[in-house]
């Protein structure tokens, strides 16, 4: 699936992404506004996908001077369906780091988890994937934590995303001492961890690399 536009799973078409647009607003919309706020699409091809809502009767329409705007008909009888739709797949990245960080909860158990850190990066975490793209997990484990626990963590996780999401699922193990190392020799996956990491569980990510001798 693509995390950085989820409702595709659901309504695979620009009907989706409009409805998404329009069920995060009251305020009357122009077309032009539309195809600004949606991911994808042409201006024309949003047109083309709000005349088949509008027909449809989920989007109502009335002309303003030269423009013709658009709301979401919450009156109509699909609405509490369609509003679902749109809530579940704006939690949809919410609930992969949940899941994540309950196998960190199941394997490593207390203070070990508390004491891990869990972050996206990569594509995901700066919103830009595709339904291709991986999905990229960075751990930093406290040292105390066994190796062959470390694995099984790993291993869980990667299963575990790709059963959920049907995409791949990288995850880069490291320990603090070997971040540490890691700064120290200017690693590249440092300067990609600080750029965009996005941590879900335990200290911050950015903040230990700053923090890191």
């Amino acid at each position: 699936m693509d995390l950085s536009d989820p409702i595709n799973v659901i309504i695979p078409s620009l009907e989706g992404q409009v409805l998404r647009v329009l069920a995060h607003t009251t305020t009357p919309l122009s077309g032009s506004r539309i195809a600004e706020l949606v991911t994808t699409g042409s201006n024309p091809g949003i047109r083309t996908a709000l005349g088949r809502l509008v027909h449809q009767g989920t989007v109502l329409a009335r002309r303003s001077g030269p423009s013709i705007l658009y709301t979401a008909n919450r009156d109509h009888l699909t609405w509490p369906t369609i509003e679902h739709t749109v809530q579940s797949a704006d939690t949809v990245l919410d609930t992969l780091q949940e899941r994540v960080a309950d196998l960190a909860r199941k394997h490593l158990r207390q203070p070990g988890a508390e004491r891990t850190t869990l972050a996206l990066f990569g594509s995901v975490a700066r919103a830009t994937s595709t339904l291709d793209s991986d999905i990229d997990i960075v751990a930093v484990f406290p040292d105390n934590i066994d190796a062959h626990t470390i694995e099984d963590f790993v291993d869980a996780v990667s299963e575990g995303v790709e059963r959920w999401t049907g995409n791949s699922c990288n995850v880069y193990d490291v320990t603090r001492a070997r971040l540490a190392q890691m700064i120290a020799a200017s690693d590249p996956m440092i300067a990609s961890w600080a750029a965009d990491a996005r941590t879900f569980l335990g200290p911050d990510l950015r903040r230990r690399l700053r923090a890191e001798p």
